[in-house]
Parts: C-alpha cells; sequence; structure tokens
C-alpha cells in the first residue's frame, strides 16, 4: 500500500487547507472554503443529512463558505470550529456531540453552550468524547471519558460541555482512547512534584527548584492506565484529574497526540517521545514491550537505507497518532510513520 492521489481533488484542481479523519470517514477543507467528506456514514459523521455511505468526496453543502479554523474527527463523529462557533454531528450515543441528548445528529448542528465571549479556540475529538480549548486556557468536555478499576469508579460521561475545574491555562490537548493529555503553558518554575500516596490518589510535593521566566510547555495527563499512556510509571489505578509527567519536566513540549493506549509528543527542540502501549510496536522502540515512561526516540531507517539511522540531526515539527500507529513530520517535510509491518 502506498499514498495514492484522491483524484477527483486533481481533475477538479481542488487545493486543500485541512485534513481530519475518523474510524472510516474523512473530511477536509479546501482552500476556496468548501468542506468535502467521504467514506462511512452510518451515523450521519459525513454532515450530509443522510446516513449513506459515500465513495467520493461530497461537498457538505451546510459548511459552504465557512470560515472554519479546526477540523477534527471521533470514531463516528465530527466536530467543526467557525470563529469561535462549535458545531458537532455524527454518533451521539455517548453524548460526544453535547447537545443536551444521546442522539445522532446527521448535520452539522451549533453547541448554543459557546457563546463568543467563551473564546472557543480548539477542538479535539476523542473515540466517545470531544475536548474544547479556549484562549483563556478552559477546558471543556463532552461525551464519555471513562476509566474504572477496583479502587476508583467515577465515569466521566455527559452530554453537555462541561469545564474541568482547578485547571492550568491549557493550550494544546490530545484525546486518546480512554486518557488526555495536555501542554499546559507555564511562566513560573516547574510544576509540582508527586509522590504517590496509594492506588487511587497522588500526594502533592513542591519541587525545590528555582522559578524561571521563560515560557514552558508542560505535559499533564489523566484517565485510563492499563498500558502506561499516562507516564506515570508508579501509578497503576486511573487518574481522574490532571498530573505532570515529572519526567518531561526537563524539556518543553511544543506538541502532544494520543493513539489507543498510547502517546506521544514533540518538544520545542525537535525531539520525538513516545510511551504507552506498543503492540503493534508504534513507539519505535524495536520491539513489542510497552513503556509506561516517555522515551526519547533516535534512532529512524530512510527508505533507500535499510541500516538504521540516529536521528540527532532530525528536528520534528510536528506529530498525529492513528490507533495503532504515530505519524511525524521533520523541518524539512520529511514524514516518518512508526509501526509494526507485518
Amino acid at each position: 500500500f502506498v499514498p495514492q492521489k484522491v483524484q477527483d481533488f486533481v481533475d477538479r484542481g481542488v487545493q486543500l487547507e485541512r485534513v481530519a479523519s475518523g474510524a472510516a470517514h474523512s473530511i477536509v477543507q479546501a482552500v476556496n472554503g468548501f468542506v468535502y467528506a467521504w467514506g462511512a456514514n452510518d451515523r450521519g459523521q459525513l454532515g450530509v443529512d443522510h446516513t449513506r455511505n459515500l465513495q467520493q468526496p461530497h461537498e457538505v453543502v451546510s459548511l459552504r463558505g465557512s470560515k472554519i479554523s479546526s477540523i477534527s474527527c471521533g470514531h463516528e463523529h465530527t466536530m467543526v470550529l467557525i470563529g469561535r462557533e462549535v458545531r458537532t454531528f455524527g454518533r451521539g450515543t455517548e453524548g460526544q456531540l453535547g447537545h443536551a441528548n444521546f442522539k445522532d445528529q446527521l448535520a452539522p448542528r451549533r453547541l448554543t453552550f459557546f457563546k463568543p465571549e467563551i473564546r472557543a479556540r480548539a477542538a479535539y475529538c476523542a473515540k466517545h468524547y470531544s475536548v474544547v480549548l479556549t484562549d483563556y486556557g478552559d477546558m471543556f468536555y463532552f461525551g464519555n471519558v471513562r476509566h474504572r478499576s477496583k479502587t476508583i469508579d467515577t465515569p466521566l460521561i455527559s452530554n453537555v460541555p462541561r469545564p474541568f475545574r482547578n485547571l492550568d491555562k491549557a493550550y494544546f490537548a490530545g484525546c486518546g482512547g480512554q486518557e488526555i493529555t495536555l501542554i499546559i503553558r507555564q511562566t513560573q518554575r516547574p510544576p509540582k512534584r508527586h509522590i504517590i500516596r496509594n492506588e487511587s490518589g497522588m500526594q502533592s510535593v513542591e519541587e525545590d527548584s528555582v522559578a524561571s521566566g521563560t515560557l514552558v510547555g508542560r505535559v499533564y495527563t489523566f484517565g485510563q492506565h492499563k498500558s502506561g499512556q499516562l507516564g506515570h510509571p508508579d501509578v497503576k489505578a486511573p487518574l481522574s484529574a490532571p498530573f505532570v509527567v515529572e519526567l518531561m519536566c526537563h524539556t518543553s513540549v511544543l506538541k502532544i497526540t494520543c493513539g489507543h493506549d498510547f502517546s506521544s509528543c514533540v518538544s520545542d527542540e525537535g525531539r520525538l517521545y513516545c510511551w504507552g502501549g506498543n503492540r503493534f510496536g508504534q513507539l519505535g522502540t524495536g520491539d513489542t514491550k510497552s513503556r509506561p515512561v516517555p522515551n526519547y526516540l533516535i534512532w529512524c531507517r530512510e527508505p533507500l537505507h535499510p541500516r538504521s539511522k540516529h536521528m540527532a540531526n532530525k528536528r520534528f515539527v510536528n506529530v498525529q497518532a492513528g490507533k495503532w500507529f504515530v505519524m511525524a513530520i521533520t523541518n524539512k517535510d520529511k514524514v516518518y510513520v512508526i509501526f509494526h509491518a507485518v
């Protein structure tokens, strides 16, 4: 299998600006403002007001001319950000559309909760839930962020947007199967160090570090932790509140993403880190052993060079995870894919 051009766009000379994909559907925005969708549509996730699957790109007429700033696809639902307005459509059985019900929505519908003064600026979809960040650093979630264990049984389920309390200003998020990773920009000293109190919680202890005036991105995680995807090696139970990943406090993080049970991020220096489940080799470690702590990738392979090469001279600028793989882009527009070739 190799990447193929979408011939319909080639024939019409359509230039794309944004692309998003779910489990079996894709939505793109063209430079001219038109929005196209194709793929599975049994829950209305294409937003074309019916449930027939589409084999070729079809215009989403209700979004024509909209100034979209963000598109995100979940497993079977979609969210778009138009200015400060949030619209959702597709599967709603877990409350992931945020319309105060558990019904599917066949066409883009505005979330009235997000008024202009809330200043929504980023939208993220996971399998069964959605997250919206604001200019003020607030985070709202809706849907089913479920995590259960013997010591914790507090599923986060809501069919309307709810703010996550006691959270520092978040400016970037990654949504996995049952966990959320956040990048929080801070100007003060590195965040509190945490020690384990028991399997169901953590106790905070102040660091003896010197305050720093630089703006840094810290990684916070919470949710399910079965495969080590939260980056806390001493934690066995799910976390119901965000805690800093201590082993990433030595660097500032620029981008972050989540797969089904793993996480990956790019630092300001351009380094690529992965941690969590590794069933299909998606962490790039050369094996399939899970890693509960962030792992800095130092080796890669080029198409014409079968031997591994050191990545010391490579600077990554973006990273995106699928369910079982990672794609990363360097500042020279080279794309690297991490997965287990069967």
